[in-house]
């Protein structure tokens, strides 16, 4: 079984495929290739599958059921990521006629003809989209693993909060999470931009097309409490507000700022706000106002550069952030595969009682190989394992969590 090869961009500009299929060999075998269109050396990875799953139940599978069923969930995420196959991009080819076999473009033959990667170029998305062709919000890169940066720089505290991208097409507004799903729960937001909507219908409809990049947020609501007040409609929705850092545009970041600022002073709501900022014209300024915000209750700070980009759903190094972990152990007690071949998870323990004890998953840190020894490697249940983290859940699990080493003494 072989299922339809995807496509996307690169963020700079190349296109990308990712391919999987299922072999009947001696046990069935997942097999991934993936690369930049035309490589003559592609990432290739194989994966026996042995057994198959929930044996002696109704969902029982045999291994070749349950190869299927990774490699077919493998796919779909991909296609979350903004993966494209040639059925969503309307590729197909002429049947008959003088135009037989040229590439066609939703049912319209390509004349002069052209290669398959040209027909690519035309019709890849560029932006980086979700399976449902949603933008993506761009994402920051650790301040950390920059080198230099040009100062002068915009500076916002980072909020503890659910991001969003608020879209409007002129009729109507939606919003957005990270992965594309529909918040439903926003009305009282909604109905705000709606009337500035129909304020400036008649004089200046172009302003009604935008889509603002921001998070829901409360002050006076905790972490969990806005999760579930996005996530399901109950009386503490109603204190959840936009908070606008961003507009997605081709404009430097200093001219999406103007705009965003005009935008959100026209929308004239206290549902809609601005996300403090100030200018930073040094690493000094960026430091003083982090610790002053973390010491407010924020979760760090963010870094845009003034002429940087808006990349769609890229890690982009003009958006930096700024933020301050702990670092606690905690008990190691297995290990498991994360979604990624290159993911390993450690299942761990607050306390080696069993009546206090509370399990979490981190992902480790490292390279490939190093993590691969890691696996390999006896390590004993309840071994300390160092976790960074960023504070505690209300359950007092970290959250955030990754980890970092075990215990030399263990």
């Amino acid at each position: 079984m072989e299922l339809d090869t995807l496509y996307k961009r690169s963020k700079t500009g190349k296109i990308q495929y990712w391919k999987v299929a299922v072999l009947a060999l001696t046990y069935p075998t997942i097999s991934k290739e993936s690369g930049q269109l035309g490589t003559t050396s592609p990432i290739q990875h194989k994966e026996e599958i042995r057994e198959g799953k929930n044996f002696g139940k109704a969902n029982e599978t045999t291994p070749m059921e349950q190869a299927i069923s990774q490699a077919s969930s493998d796919w779909l995420k991909k296609k979350d990521e903004g993966y494209k196959s040639e059925i969503d991009l309307g590729i197909g080819h002429q049947k008959g006629g003088v135009h037989h076999g040229l590439f066609t473009i939703n049912g319209v033959a390509q004349v002069p003809a052209k290669s398959f990667e040209e027909i690519l170029d035309l019709v890849l998305p560029e932006f980086n989209t979700d399976a449902l062709g949603n933008v993506k919000p761009m994402l920051a890169t650790d301040w950390n693993k920059v080198k230099s940066v040009q100062y002068p720089v915009l500076v916002q505290p980072k909020l503890d909060g659910v991001r969003c991208l608020m879209i409007s097409d002129g009729d109507t507004i939606t919003f957005l999470s990270r992965s594309g799903k529909e918040f439903t729960t926003l009305e009282h937001i909604q109905l705000e931009v709606l009337n500035y909507i129909l304020k400036y219908e008649n004089s200046t409809p172009e302003r009604n097309v935008f889509i603002l990049d921001g998070e829901i947020y409360s002050n006076e609501l905790t972490f969990q409490q806005i999760v579930a007040a996005v996530k399901k409609q109950r009386p503490e929705s109603l204190k959840l507000k936009f908070r606008a850092y961003d507009i997605i545009s081709t404009g430097t970041q200093q001219e999406r700022w103007e705009a965003t600022v005009d935008l959100v002073d026209k929308i004239a709501s206290p549902e809609v706000q601005l996300v403090p900022t100030w200018v930073a014209n040094c690493k000094e300024d960026v430091i003083m106002h982090h610790d002053t915000w973390v010491q407010e209750g924020y979760e760090g700070a963010m870094i845009r550069l003034l002429n940087g980009m808006y990349t769609p759903g890229q890690r982009s190094r003009d958006l930096l952030k700024v933020k301050q972990f702990d670092e606690t152990e905690y008990y190691f007690q297995c290990w498991e595969k994360g979604l990624r071949d290159e993911d390993l998870i450690a299942v761990c323990s607050t306390s080696i009682l069993a009546d206090e004890a509370k399990e979490f998953k981190a992902k480790m840190v490292g390279t490939v190989s190093e993590k691969k020894e890691l696996e390999l490697f006896p390590i004993k249940v309840d071994s300390l394992i160092t976790i960074k983290h960023f504070g505690l859940t209300e359950d007092g699990l970290p959250r955030f969590p990754i980890g970092k080493a075990f215990r030399h003494d263990v």
